[in-house]
Order: structure tokens, then sequence, then C-alpha cells
């Protein structure tokens, strides 16, 4: 019996209030790099109440890649890291990148 396993990338964060700009200037960007290695966007979401737990994730998004190893390499690569120092502006604490699989 043959599986499709789809492959996931999960992303929470809590965006920085006080710098608009670079939230919405990375958001742009990192779309430019996700494409690169082959991600679908499935969803963004906000968070409209936190119902248990006190993680404060205020937005998530769901993007699927062709393997585990393309989103690693996403992550290894120059365009991605390019980003990092606005990554630190635009949120207000390290942004989790998680793969999941279904």
């Amino acid at each position: 019996m043959k599986t499709d396993t789809n492959i996931y990338l999960i992303v929470t964060a809590i965006p920085n209030p006080n710098d608009v700009f670079s939230y919405n200037s990375y958001v742009f960007q990192i779309a430019g790099v996700f494409n690169l290695y082959g991600a679908v966007n499935v969803g963004r979401y906000r968070t409209i109440e936190q119902i248990m737990g006190n993680s404060g994730i205020k937005t998530m998004a769901i993007f699927t890649f062709p393997n585990v190893q393309s989103i690693k390499d996403m992550m290894a690569s120059e365009e991605f890291n390019a980003l990092n120092e606005l990554r630190e502006k635009a949120y207000t604490r390290m942004v989790d990148y998680i793969i999941c699989e279904n």
C-alpha cells in the first residue's frame, strides 16, 4: 500500500509591533526565498485568541516543500541568511521553523 507523505514547514512568530516596516519587508523578501526552494503557501494565519498556553504566538504560516532537504538547503542558503538582521528587527523573539509530515 503506497502512502503519500507531504512535507510541511510551519512558521510561528510574534511580529514586532514597533517595526511594521521591517515586518512587511521581511515577509515580502522571505516569500521569494521560499519560492526558490519549491515552497507552496498553504495558508497564513493570525491569532485571534490564545485559549491555552502562554506562547503568545501572533502569526503562523504553513508551506509545503518537495522534501525535508529542500527546507534544510533553504535555511543554510545565502539568500535566507542574508535576511537574519531584518528578521531580528521584524519579530520580538526568534521565529520558530518546524518541519512536519502528514
